[in-house]
């Protein structure tokens, strides 16, 4: 605000000295035998005064426009804080949704702050220093014909007078043309610059800082804000270079501030030569015309920011809702007990949810023990409430009613990061981010190249991977990376999984992991999971029947209760709901139809 204050008062000053320093120009030429050189003093002091105030403007409006930027990416940092660091429930909120929107339009239309102040300042310090400057209004005659017979009388009220003026005025206007272009060329190099930027930044904003299923991901795999410490050092990359080219192309532009400044107080003088004909008092000419100048360029500064400045308060109004938008955090503190035994269990005690404004229950009166070591399969119908209940072991929800334990203490009393780091899990609607393979993999941690191989190989892609152009450090899709590849949904799913394994937590959760698999592709991963799993929690959901012939233990949802609980063996013999999901995909898992499918199957993957 300072510097914008100060950049105000410098162009108002600019006009201000013109006028005083004309006065004494004025006053020179009305004293008896004036000579030329009585005068260059003067004007060369005039000038170069008003140049020194045109280069000082430019250095302030240079800081300005940086912290116009500052300020801009600022707003932007803080929403996309507020996206990332609201609970789970608050971030799928339609109306919180809305909100941000709504925020995002204010700093990118509106212009935020850095607008409004500019513009409160520029007329708020334009009025007072006008109207402190000006004094009384008063009314002169200017125009009026002199009266003398002198050659100087006769110049002045000849066209020869207009003709100079013109030619004065058009200096900066024939001027401004090759200033414009070569401006136009920094311009230029600032644009090609932000293409990349503005493809990483706009791939951060709507897909890693909006997407719903990303949000669940970054929560459990990111507690530290990895992303967002990333997407902060990338700002202040191009923040960096914006005003380095910024910079140049300003100082080009200023350059016709500079030659219009100068250009004005040559019209002073050229005015003065009426006022010195006699046709009017100089002192007028300076008071009345650059005084009452000010005066009305302030008064109309000021009705234009009153004029503009409801659409600029509303709309800093929505960016000020959206950061206040209530949420209600975890205030969980216990820290998690560390045990490298991997003896956690977990216990869901008559628990029911229901999503915020429906009606109807997603879940209701579940009770179910997750024992320590057990492959569990959730399976049931779509919408019977498996994927809720992950949620709610998760704690990208909380429960409705009833309670979650953690080795006998209610879930929601453990720090929310700890809890989450148990947790290794491949949502349904999982998402890879558009960085390398190893960086979808390891995500925010340490990469072992060793146990990436071993994540990759489990999960059938370690192949597919070595003939990716460089390998694991290739990007997935050309989001941001040019060179980028594009993946089947069957291979970006299997890298997801790797993602799971690579994470090393107590429970693995996998949430329709296999969707986008064939049958066989999907046989052979639960498999090498199974074969893996060593004393972790594995918990297998699906409404596909392959996980379960895995599964010590199965439990069947349907419209949110669970309806059966056994093994295999027994779910079948009972011949309910399980037997009739099951019989229905029989054909896909018979030994047959495997045996036939794997004569053009890839290769069964080693372990190493």
């Amino acid at each position: 605000m300072a510097v914008q204050a100060a950049l105000a008062i410098v162009t108002l000053l600019q006009g201000y000295v013109a006028v005083t320093f004309l006065g004494l120009l004025v006053s020179q030429l009305t004293r008896p035998n004036v000579t030329v050189n009585q005068l260059w003093p003067i004007t060369a002091g005039f000038l170069g005064i008003i140049f020194g105030l045109a280069v000082l403007g430019y250095w302030l409006n240079m800081h300005a426009q940086a912290n116009g930027w500052s300020a801009w990416f600022g707003m932007q940092a803080m929403t996309n804080k507020k996206m990332l660091t609201v609970t789970y429930p608050t971030f799928i909120d339609p109306k919180f949704r809305d909100n941000y929107a709504a925020a995002n339009t204010s700093i990118n239309y509106s212009g935020g702050f850095a607008t409004f102040i500019t513009e409160i300042v520029n007329s708020v310090c334009g009025l007072l220093v006008a109207v402190l400057l000006s004094g009384a209004s008063l009314v002169a005659l200017f125009g009026a014909r002199s009266t003398q017979t002198t050659t100087l009388a006769q110049f002045a009220n000849s066209p020869w007078l207009l003709i100079l003026m013109l030619f004065i005025i058009a200096i900066p206007v024939v001027a401004a043309f090759p200033l414009a272009k070569l401006s136009g060329r920094f311009t230029q190099k600032f644009y090609q610059y932000n293409i990349q930027f503005n493809r990483i930044g706009e791939y951060y904003i709507q897909k890693v800082f909006e997407d719903y299923s990303i949000g669940k991901v970054i929560r459990i795999f990111d507690p530290h804000d990895h992303l967002v410490h990333h997407f902060g050092e990338m700002n202040r990359t191009q923040i960096k270079q914006d005003n380095k080219l910024l910079t140049q192309a300003t100082a080009v532009r200023s350059l016709n501030n500079i030659v219009l400044s100068v250009i004005v107080g040559a019209l002073y003088v050229v005015v003065g030569i009426k006022g010195l004909a006699g046709a009017i008092s100089i002192g007028a000419v300076i008071a009345y015309v650059g005084y009452l100048q000010q005066v009305i360029s302030a008064l109309t500064t000021m009705m234009d920011t009153v004029g503009t400045s409801a659409a600029t308060l509303k709309g800093l109004d929505q960016f000020i809702d959206f950061i206040e938008y209530p949420d209600a955090p975890a205030t969980g503190k216990l820290p998690v007990e560390k045990r490298l035994d991997n003896e956690y269990a977990i216990k869901v005690d008559d628990v029911s949810f229901r999503y915020p404004g429906a009606k109807a229950w997603s879940l209701r009166h579940v009770t179910l023990d997750f024992k320590v070591g057990q492959r569990l399969a959730l399976v049931g119908p779509n919408g019977s409430g498996k994927t809720t209940l992950i949620k709610l072991l998760t704690r990208l929800a909380e429960p409705t009613e009833g309670h979650i334990l953690l080795n006998g203490i209610d879930i929601q009393k453990y720090d929310i990061h700890e809890y989450q780091q148990i947790f290794a899990v491949v949502f349904q609607d999982y998402r890879l981010f558009a960085f390398s393979v190893a960086d979808n993999v390891a995500v925010n941690t340490h990469k072992d190249p060793a146990r990436m191989k071993r994540a990759l190989t489990l999960a059938g892609v370690w192949d597919k991977v070595q003939t990716l152009p460089k390998q694991a450090d290739t990007s997935l899709t050309k989001n941001i990376d040019p060179d980028g590849v594009d993946i089947s949904g069957g291979e970006a799913q299997k890298i997801a999984i790797a993602r799971a394994w690579y994470k090393d937590a107590p429970f693995i959760i996998l949430d329709e992991p296999t969707a986008a698999l064939d049958p066989v592709s999907e046989y052979e991963i639960y498999q090498r999971f199974d074969d893996l799993m060593e004393n972790k929690t594995a918990i297998y959901v699906s409404h596909r029947m392959s996980s379960t012939r895995f599964s010590q233990r199965i439990v069947v949802l349907d419209h949110g209760e669970i309806v059966e609980d056994g093994t295999h063996e027994s779910l079948m013999q009972a011949k309910g709901l399980y037997y009739r999901l099951f019989e229905a995909q029989a054909q896909y898992y018979t030994s047959d139809k495997i045996k036939e499918e794997r004569k053009n199957a890839d290769a069964t993957y080693a372990i190493s």
